[in-house]
């Protein structure tokens, strides 16, 4: 009992934890569709030096991007591709639907296991 009710946590924390695409710049450069794709989009931008940098795509060039950075003091930053590792298109992922997933997992099985025992002992 123990050891489904582990995997089914395990699975549906995995479930809210892949809520990323990650690409790198030679796939902007090789598909140039991605750009309409991230175009608007909320990303994680990983840089050469490990700076991160987290806003709304809002124009992308064959050789730079422009990131609205809605926290910052400086909103607009335009970041050349050659100064990317990554890119993150990050969801906005709502904490209620990630327990509620978690609740309805774990409901679904305790009634699988008091099914299973009741099927066991003869009663229902």
């Amino acid at each position: 009992m123990k050891k489904s009710l582990f995997y089914i946590l395990i699975i549906s924390l995995l479930y809210t934890g892949c809520a990323h695409n990650i690409y790198s710049v030679q796939q902007l450069e090789e598909d140039k569709s991605l750009f309409q794709k991230l175009n608007n989009k909320l990303v994680e931008v990983s840089m050469q030096n490990n700076e991160r940098l987290i806003g709304y795509l809002h124009q992308c060039d064959k050789d730079s991007l422009l990131i609205f950075i809605p926290r910052a003091k400086v909103k607009n930053r335009k970041v050349a591709l050659k100064d990317i590792k990554t890119i993150k298109i990050k969801r906005k992922e709502d904490p209620a639907i990630a327990v509620g997933i978690i609740l309805a997992l774990a409901f679904f099985y305790l009634m699988v296991e008091s099914s299973a025992s009741a099927a066991k002992t003869g009663t229902q």
